[in-house]
């Protein structure tokens, strides 16, 4: 029994090790497919700093609060809310636009 036991704590460990290894990032590279931490930040930075992306978000949250005012109704216009929930994802799709257009910029001029 102690022996089984060991060998499968021995097995689970030697696993582990091997499916850890080599997924920690030096903070300069480009490593499996991940980006290093200061680009991260840098790409975090820009984004939030971005004036178009800001008048997005704004656009964003002016359409959540009217509808939130269309649903609040007593008798809610239907077709109101349906137009204001496109309104909702065509923004979205811009700001997720705007964000691969910053990422690809980004990419372009550092050495990654």
């Amino acid at each position: 029994m102690k022996k089984i036991l060991t060998i499968s704590i021995l097995s689970l460990a030697i696993s582990g090790v091997a499916f850890g290894k080599g997924w920690h990032h030096d903070d300069d590279y480009y490593c499996r497919g991940r980006y290093s931490n200061s680009y991260k930040f840098e790409l975090r930075e820009a984004m939030r700093n971005n004036p178009i992306i800001q008048k997005y978000r704004i656009q964003l949250q002016e359409n959540k609060l009217a509808l939130m005012k269309e649903t609040s109704k007593e008798n809610p216009n239907y077709k109101t809310i349906e137009k204001l929930k496109q309104e909702r994802y065509s923004i979205k799709a811009k700001i997720q636009t705007e964000k691969m257009k910053l990422r690809d910029s980004l990419v372009k001029t550092n050495t990654i």
